[in-house]
């Protein structure tokens, strides 16, 4: 807002200029005689604002963008940081979204504002949009709109026991209990040895049985990656039968590891995964065992087959040892408690 003196000592304070507004000030002159509450009619003048908004939606893909049908969230934060082009100092703004996860904020034309979230203190949530984390520009536009924050929230890992684990007498005790259900199980998939041929244990007595599955899985390694792989599968899928890994969980993997799995999901398209994920535990044991039928031998060289189970080994690894987190489906209550910095 701009202010200036539209009369003349001489002007009648019942004789406003048109657009005048009656004001009441305190004048300190130079010498320091104060003259108080003297009336003015000035001429009050606002200066136009841009108007920006934007969404908070729940990135159910975690693509970093705002795709139909994916839902809002309400309560969650969002805050402006800008200087004051009248006053030179600094301005906080603070809104919550409202109950369709929209924002808006009025800020003055031609200054420089950051707008970004407040992720909830409690919770496990991760933001998946902007890539900057905020919103940084100039308002030289009358509006802005899609300034959208994207995030997830996620459960720790949980259920999965690693190749030493069903390898030692805790594990053998576990399939012990469910033979011979287990073997039959993993006798039904494409399992590898080292040589690329298949591994099959035998259905004979229980102590033969475990003791070639307890060579086999210890001596899995990646010089043969199909072999690798096939010993992290093994054990994901166990997982799954007995220690409580939810086969519908979605883990969150890194981008780059994601990226590789979609390549092979694109390369080969099937009714049980999509070209684009995220994936479920189910599809990524879908998508091992489809690596290993391909091929069974995979040294180094051998691209883009050895690449392709190499993330999938590793995606199972992380399963394994509840390294991964996973997506929640629905978004969590935004849940601030007390945040750093805030009184009781």
């Amino acid at each position: 807002m701009v202010i200036t003196q539209t009369r003349d000592d001489n002007r009648p304070i019942t004789d406003p200029f048109p657009g005048d507004t009656l004001v009441t000030v305190t004048v300190t002159a130079s010498d320091g005689c104060n003259e108080t509450h003297c009336t003015y009619y000035v001429k009050v003048t606002c200066l136009p604002n841009t108007q920006i908004s934007g969404s908070k939606f729940y990135d159910l893909n975690m693509n970093g963008v705002f795709d139909a049908g994916e839902p809002t969230i309400e309560g969650f934060r969002i805050v402006a940081d800008y200087i004051d082009p009248q006053t030179n100092q600094p301005v906080h703004l603070e809104t919550s979204t409202d109950a369709s996860g929209q924002y808006t904020f009025s800020i003055p034309l031609n200054t420089s504002v950051t707008i970004c979230e407040v992720i909830p203190g409690l919770g496990n949530w991760i933001q998946t949009a902007p890539a900057s984390h905020c919103y940084t520009f100039q308002t030289t536009d009358p509006a802005y709109t899609g300034m959208d924050f994207g995030n997830i929230c996620y459960t720790p890992g949980f259920g999965g026991h690693t190749l030493g684990f069903w390898s030692n007498k805790n594990g053998r005790q576990v399939v012990s209990d469910n033979d011979p259900a287990w073997r039959t199980i993993l006798n039904g998939l494409s399992l590898r040895n080292a040589d690329g041929s298949d591994f099959d244990m035998s259905m004979g007595p229980f102590l033969p049985a475990f003791k070639q599955f307890n060579t086999w899985i210890l001596n899995a390694n990646a010089n043969n990656m199909a072999n690798m792989l096939s010993a992290q599968m093994a054990a994901t899928q166990l997982d799954v039968l007995y220690n409580g890994l939810p086969f519908g969980a979605v883990p969150i993997l890194p981008p780059s590891m994601r990226t590789c799995i979609e390549a092979f999901a694109a390369a080969h398209p099937s009714a049980n995964w999509g070209p684009t994920g995220p994936y479920t535990v189910q599809q990524l044991l879908d998508m091992s065992n489809a690596a290993l039928l391909e091929d069974g031998l995979t040294p180094a060289g051998d691209e883009p087959h050895r690449g392709w189970q190499t993330c999938l080994n590793d995606a199972c690894d992380g399963l394994n040892n509840n390294q991964w987190k996973f997506l929640n489906l629905q978004p969590c209550a935004p849940n601030y408690g007390q945040q750093l910095g805030e009184k009781k």
